[in-house]
């Protein structure tokens, strides 16, 4: 069985092999076969079935386009992957999603990263299927965001700027000055 391995736009390790219905003993009708993703950690899984006939000898970004496609397959737990397949593993300490810092006022601020969830991307997916407008994460926020909280402001940048952890004060306040206001603090409203 061909494998390959690559890493995606986001940077997420994902692995991607070609499964054949036939063995599988799926119902007559049943498309033959597809291209099964999995991300590193066996979390997400997604099938592609249009096969490129090429696949095999596409570009890390082109595999990554066909991963977009790619339909999200339902799991029931943790995902089996073939025999041989190994995934590099994760670094053990992740880098860190918030940092407090203050402004040029004393007041102190929390940033965090903020990401739509699987079923926030999924609508985006169903959205371009229906004609019904659906309540989604907007185009420009659909990578993620940097939420910015006080005592009394919520405020988001996006996108995300690259190692945005390791940005000085200084700089974080320049991403507050630029952040779009997106509502009152929940501890300042009630």
């Amino acid at each position: 069985m061909a494998l390959r391995t690559f890493v995606a736009s986001d940077g997420t390790r994902w692995s991607v092999w070609r499964v054949e219905s036939g063995r599988l003993g799926i119902a007559a009708g049943a498309p033959r076969g597809w291209l099964a993703f999995v991300d590193e950690r066996g979390t997400e899984r997604r099938r592609l079935f249009d096969i490129p006939p090429d696949w095999k000898g596409l570009s890390a970004e082109q595999l990554d386009e066909l991963r977009e496609e790619a339909e999200p397959a339902e799991s029931r737990g943790p995902i089996v992957l073939p025999t041989g397949v190994e995934f590099h593993a994760a670094p053990t300490t992740p880098a860190p999603t918030s940092r407090r810092f203050r402004d040029r006022a004393g007041v102190e601020w929390q940033v965090r990263e903020v990401h739509p969830t699987l079923a926030e991307r999924r609508a985006i997916g169903e959205q371009r299927r229906i004609s019904q407008p659906l309540t989604v994460v907007r185009k420009d926020l659909r990578e993620g965001w940097l939420a910015f909280r006080s005592e009394t402001e919520r405020r988001r940048y996006a996108p995300i700027p690259p190692q945005w952890t390791e940005l000085s004060d200084r700089e974080l306040r320049e991403l507050l000055a630029d952040a779009e206001r997106s509502g009152e603090s929940h501890r300042a409203a009630g």
